[in-house]
């Protein structure tokens, strides 16, 4: 079989397509807190996005190379439903400042 990806419309043989595999946690956070998640994803794709349109026109010299984007103190699960994403999305994430305002810092950037 054959499916067409969304991204680039190529057809790619169903049998090279990988699943992604996520962990029990991020499982239980979809079932648990799926706003929460559904956010951070929304997130995602507006700052890759925005960073895609920034570069799309640019020339060498002015183009991104980086952008950023905070999001708000936040506990440690809903931290680490970030990180976890953020591995999926291919997203550099870190978390930044002590407790009680510790937060999360993704890093979208040309590779």
């Amino acid at each position: 079989a054959v499916v067409s990806t969304q991204s680039t419309g190529a057809n790619v043989a169903i049998d090279n397509v990988v699943a992604p595999n996520y962990s029990d946690f991020l499982k239980e956070q979809v079932r648990c807190n799926k706003a929460f998640v559904v956010e951070v994803e929304e997130a995602f794709e507006r700052e890759i996005g925005k960073y895609k349109r920034r570069n799309e026109n640019a020339d060498y010299l002015n183009k991104v190379n980086y952008t950023y984007h905070d999001f708000k103190p936040m506990v440690r699960d809903r931290r680490r439903v970030i990180h976890e994403l953020a591995e999926h999305y291919r997203i550099t994430s870190q978390s930044l400042d002590p407790e009680p305002q510790r937060n999360e810092q993704i890093r979208i950037e040309y590779h």
